[in-house]
C-alpha cells in the first residue's frame, strides 16, 4: 500500500468507489475512448483525494490503470482497515475484465457511489433503476401474492415465454420485467444460451476458436464453470456443456448436465439489476430454509413474512417449546466488506425485535467485524451453519 495516515471511513468508501467504478469503464468495450479517459481522470482525482497528500503524489494515471489489476490494497490509502475479501480482490483480471464481486462490492458502498457525482457508464445505474422499479411493483401486492412473487423471482427468472407465463400465472403482467434473450449476445453460443444450475439464469459465454468457456457470474466461485467444444459447426439437438469448475467445501448444488436452450425471441430473462438483487438475494434466504428443514426438523420457516411489514425481514424461523413457539428473526445478508454491512445496518432505524444476521459459511471470518460493530441489544451475526446449529440447541434445551 501507499504510504500516509490511517484513512477515515469516507475517504476509505471514495477510494474503493472510485477504484470500481474506473475499473467497469475500462472493461465496458462499448464506451467511446474519450468517455473511458474522462471517467478514468475523474476517479484518479477522487482516488488522490481519498490519499494523504505525500503518497498521492505517487498516483498517475499508469499506475492507476497498473494497479486496477493486481490486489486493490495496493491503491488504498495505507491502514485502511478492510477484509482481506476486499482488499485482496482483482478488480480487473488478466483480460481487462471485471470480477464478478465488483457488482456486489459497489452495492455495498452504494451511498458513496451516489455522492459522487461521476457519469456511471455501465449498467450499474441500470441495475439500480431495475431493482427499485421491481421492489416497488412487489411491495404494491398483497402480502399473500408478495410471498409467491419472490418465490417465483427466485425460481423463474429465466425461460421460455409459454413456461413462464404459466409458472407465473395471474402475477405475470405485475410483474413485468423479462428481456428477450435473443438480444443478449454475450450469453449466446451458436444459437443457444445456458441456464445457472443454481440461479437459473443465463450464464456468460466466452467464445474462442474451438472452445466456449460458460460461467455463471455469481457462482462461479462455487465451482458453476463449464466448457464446450466449438468444433462442430451447429448441432441437431441441444448441446451439452462440460462441467469443468470444482464445487468448494460445503457449497454444494445440483451437478446435473446443463443443456443448451435456443436463444430466441421467445425465451426471456429477468433484466440483470431484478436478478442480481431480488433473484440473487432470495437464493440465499431459500437455502437457509431448505438446510433448516433437514438439519433442524422441528423448525418451521416463513420467507418475507408481513410482520409488521413485507421484507421487514427475510426468514421468521419458530421452534416449538413447552411455553409455546420460540421466533428466530432473520436477515440473510451476502456482502464482501462486513464493515459496510454493519454501516448499512445501523444507519436504518433500530429494529424493534431482536434481528440474527446469517451469512455465508464462507464468510466466517466477517463474525467478530460484525459482532463488534452492530449493536449487541438489536443484532447478533452467525453464519448458517452456527444459526442452525443454534437454532437446534434452542429447541432442544426449552423442549
Amino acid at each position: 500500500m501507499l504510504s500516509g495516515d490511517s484513512p477515515t471511513v469516507a475517504r476509505l468508501d471514495e477510494a474503493i468507489t472510485a477504484c470500481c467504478l474506473a475499473a467497469a469503464a475500462f472493461a465496458d468495450t462499448t464506451l467511446a475512448p474519450q468517455q473511458v479517459a474522462q471517467i478514468a481522470m475523474d476517479c484518479l482525482g477522487r482516488l488522490r483525494a481519498a490519499h494523504p497528500a505525500r503518497s498521492a503524489q505517487n498516483l498517475d494515471m499508469a499506475a492507476f490503470r497498473s494497479g486496477l489489476r493486481g490486489p486493490l490494497k495496493g491503491l488504498l490509502p495505507a491502514r485502511s482497515e478492510v477484509p482481506r475479501e476486499v482488499s485482496d480482490l482483482h478488480l480487473l483480471d488478466g483480460r481487462g475484465q471485471l470480477d464478478e464481486r465488483v457488482h456486489q462490492l459497489c452495492r455495498e458502498h452504494l451511498v458513496p457511489l451516489r455522492a459522487l457525482e461521476v457519469p456511471w457508464p455501465w449498467a450499474r445505474m441500470r441495475a439500480e433503476q431495475q431493482q427499485g422499479r421491481l421492489h416497488e411493483a412487489l411491495r404494491q401486492l398483497p402480502p399473500a401474492l408478495y410471498t409467491r412473487a419472490r418465490l417465483l423471482c427466485i425460481t423463474h427468472p429465466a425461460g421460455e415465454a409459454r413456461t413462464l407465463r404459466r409458472s407465473w400465472g395471474d402475477l405475470w403482467g405485475k410483474v413485468d420485467f423479462f428481456e428477450p434473450i435473443s438480444q443478449w449476445s454475450w450469453v449466446q453460443v451458436a444459437g443457444w444460451w445456458f441456464a445457472c444450475p443454481l440461479c437459473q439464469w443465463p450464464m456468460l459465454v466466452e467464445a474462442e476458436e474451438q472452445q466456449a468457456r460458460v460461467r455463471c457470474t455469481a457462482h462461479a466461485w462455487r465451482g458453476v464453470r463449464y466448457t464446450l467444444d466449438l468444433s462442430r459447426a451447429q448441432w441437431s439437438s441441444p448441446p451439452r456443456l462440460r462441467l469443468t469448475g470444482r464445487p468448494s467445501s460445503k457449497q454444494t448444488w445440483p451437478q446435473q448436465q446443463v443443456r443448451g436452450q435456443p436463444a430466441s425471441s421467445d425465451h426471456l430473462a429477468f433484466q440483470e439489476g431484478a436478478w442480481r438483487f431480488t433473484t440473487l438475494a432470495g437464493l440465499s434466504e431459500k437455502e437457509l430454509c431448505d438446510r433448516a428443514l433437514t438439519e433442524v426438523p422441528e423448525a418451521h420457516c416463513e420467507m418475507w413474512p408481513a410482520d409488521p411489514y413485507p421484507d421487514a425481514y427475510d426468514v421468521r424461523m419458530s421452534v416449538p417449546t413447552p411455553r409455546g413457539e420460540h421466533v428466530f428473526r432473520v436477515d440473510v445478508k451476502d456482502w464482501i466488506d462486513a464493515a459496510a454491512l454493519a454501516r448499512a445496518l445501523i444507519s436504518k432505524p433500530l429494529p424493534d425485535r431482536f434481528i440474527h444476521v446469517v451469512i455465508p459459511d464462507h464468510q466466517y471470518s466477517q463474525l467478530p467485524t460484525l459482532n463488534d460493530r452492530l449493536p449487541t441489544t438489536h443484532y447478533r451475526a452467525f453464519t448458517v451453519t452456527r444459526f442452525l446449529e443454534h437454532v437446534a440447541d434452542t429447541a432442544r434445551c426449552r423442549a
